[in-house]
């Protein structure tokens, strides 16, 4: 399953948005972060494997994280010691720990479906 590139009206202008849905076209909706040198194609996948779990998943063309915080936003941020900045990107093999990645995704997809519902 692909995403697709959308624009997004905000106060500060268009965002373009990479916008990836899950087969029923509906579900919860969460925010994919990107990597700071942007929305690889890595960063795509990752909403388009979201999407397969039946999240709506949007991975803006903007850096969210300080953005979260400034808004007073509640948000939880793990460390996972002994990794790279971009252990979870596959796509890189030497920087990619397998272990810590799939830690992380059970734990985002845990998350996700404690706090949004639905998902497969």
């Amino acid at each position: 399953m692909a995403g697709s590139m959308i624009q997004i009206e905000g106060d500060g202008g268009a965002v373009p948005v990479y916008l990836s849905v899950p087969p029923a076209r509906s579900g919860p909706g969460v925010i994919v972060i990107q990597e700071w040198w942007g929305l690889v194609p890595h960063v795509r996948g990752v909403a388009d494997r979201l999407a397969a779990h039946g999240f709506v998943a949007a991975a803006p063309v903007a850096g969210i994280r300080a953005q979260l915080e400034r808004a007073g936003v509640p948000a939880t941020f793990h460390e996972y010691p002994g990794t790279s900045h971009a252990f979870f990107n596959d796509d890189r093999p030497g920087i990619h720990d397998a272990d810590a990645a799939e830690r992380s995704w059970d734990r985002t997809l845990a998350f996700f479906r404690e706090q949004l519902g639905a998902g497969a």
